[in-house]
């Protein structure tokens, strides 16, 4: 049996987890989960092999009206 504890960006690309897993916490009301996902390099990293960067921020933009605990600057 595989176990994470919260390594998420070792999930192996199965063609749909890496596409959903964050709509599927927000879903949940997994909020506090998916925002600290959000936020994590390695989980990016990972999420930006497998999606590029527009369902990344389909992700933000999910859960953003819920809860986003990240502050975004730009420039």
């Amino acid at each position: 049996m595989f176990v994470l504890k919260g390594k998420f960006h070792k999930l192996k690309n199965d063609g749909y987890i890496y596409w959903n897993f964050i709509r599927h916490m927000v879903r949940a009301q997994m909020l506090p989960e998916a925002s600290k996902l959000l936020a994590d390099l390695l989980w990016i990293e990972a999420k930006l092999q497998v999606t590029g960067s527009s369902d990344l921020l389909s992700d933000y933009i999910a859960l953003a009206p819920k809860q986003l605990s990240l502050e975004v600057r730009f420039g």
